[in-house]
């Protein structure tokens, strides 16, 4: 068989059943974000396929982590750590 790629698909259900008493989730388990990908949990962020809305692509989690990570280093620079 001759191929120039793989694509592998693993299921589209999140593993967040540990994490359902913390975060709101939903009917499906994946995680509620705000506009800036903050969870229900004040400081906690959630990027990419596990959380709710997501196109659920390489490219779109990428950017969610990006978005992520940005809010995640301002909500820290405004010191609402404690």
């Amino acid at each position: 068989m001759n191929l120039d790629g793989v694509f592998i698909f693993v299921g589209l259900t999140p593993s967040t059943d540990y994490l359902r008493n913390l975060l709101e989730t939903d009917e499906s388990g994946h995680i509620k974000t705000d506009i800036n990908l903050q969870t229900s949990e004040k400081g906690i962020f959630a990027a990419g396929d596990i959380r709710a809305n997501s196109a659920s692509q390489l490219i779109s989690s990428a950017g969610d982590g990006a978005t992520a990570a940005i809010n995640a280093k301002k909500y820290i620079s405004k010191g609402k750590m404690s």
